[in-house]
């Protein structure tokens, strides 16, 4: 049985110009320029946010974090929205601000993990999104969320910096999922 790499699967449907030029950097081995550059980009981040909704039921996946977000937002749509904001700043940070070693951890939806239950934590105890019933005040509502999830999300990611820094060096273990 042949195993099937969700990435590329991803990456094609998503027209990632490595998959469909050959003349690529795959096989001249340059670096990406451009709109394909943004592309890669964007798969990698669309990649990272769904694998972070697979690892909230313990799967590296994107297609199950597709399968995770949707049922998330199915009984209230702003709380799949807080879901995505979450997981979203939770796995951009880290790119940011660390090193290159931790891609592959963000790749993983390791970091995203914590993003998803924090939107969604979030968006279960604020009364303001819980009452929303049309469209427009699910939108304010959002709206008036988003600073407070910005720097929740941002807080995660540097408690996860330091509890890595100590607790790695320590134990060589890794925290993965503790802030």
């Amino acid at each position: 049985v042949d195993l099937v790499d969700s990435n590329k699967w991803l990456s094609s449907a998503l027209l990632d110009a490595k998959f469909i030029s050959p003349l690529r950097e795959a096989s001249l081995g340059t670096k990406s320029r451009g709109f394909g550059r943004f592309l890669s980009g964007l798969a990698f981040l669309i990649s990272s946010v769904l694998r972070g909704f697979g690892q909230v039921v313990f799967q590296d996946n994107p297609w199950t974090g597709a399968f995770v977000c949707v049922a998330g937002g199915l009984p209230h749509w702003p709380t799949a929205i807080m879901g995505i904001l979450g997981c979203t700043i939770t796995t951009v940070f880290p790119l940011l601000v660390q090193p290159p070693e931790t891609r592959a951890l963000v790749a993983s939806g390791l970091y995203g993990f914590n993003g998803v239950l924090l939107g969604w934590g979030y968006s279960t105890f604020d009364n303001n999104i819980q009452q929303a019933d049309t469209f427009a005040s699910g939108i304010i509502a959002l709206l008036r969320a988003l600073p407070a999830l910005l720097f929740l999300g941002i807080l995660t990611g540097i408690l996860h910096v330091v509890i890595s820094r100590s607790f790695t060096k320590a134990t060589r273990i890794p925290p993965l999922t503790w802030p």
